[in-house]
């Protein structure tokens, strides 16, 4: 699902930014919270009973700020979580 994502964020497509969400939003709610857990999201970024895509939405969101640390480790971190 994810072999086609490219090596430098910026060149994120929209369809790739898609398919980057909807994998995420597929996840079972554990899977999501393993991921949310392994990148060290920041404690309430995510509301506590939020929709999945909401959450994904939040998280991405985090990536891309200034705040996080940029959407290609965590493109990458999520990838290695998805795809063995």
């Amino acid at each position: 699902m994810y072999a086609a994502i490219v090596t430098d964020a910026s060149d994120l497509s929209p369809q790739e930014r898609q398919q980057l969400f909807q994998g995420l939003r597929s996840l079972l709610s554990v899977q999501f919270q393993e991921i949310c857990f392994s990148l060290n999201s920041p404690a309430g970024l995510i509301p506590e009973g939020a929709a999945q895509g909401n959450a994904v939405s939040a998280l991405l969101g985090w990536a891309e700020s200034s705040g996080g640390r940029g959407l290609q480790s965590r493109i990458d971190a999520v990838r290695n979580k998805l795809v063995p």
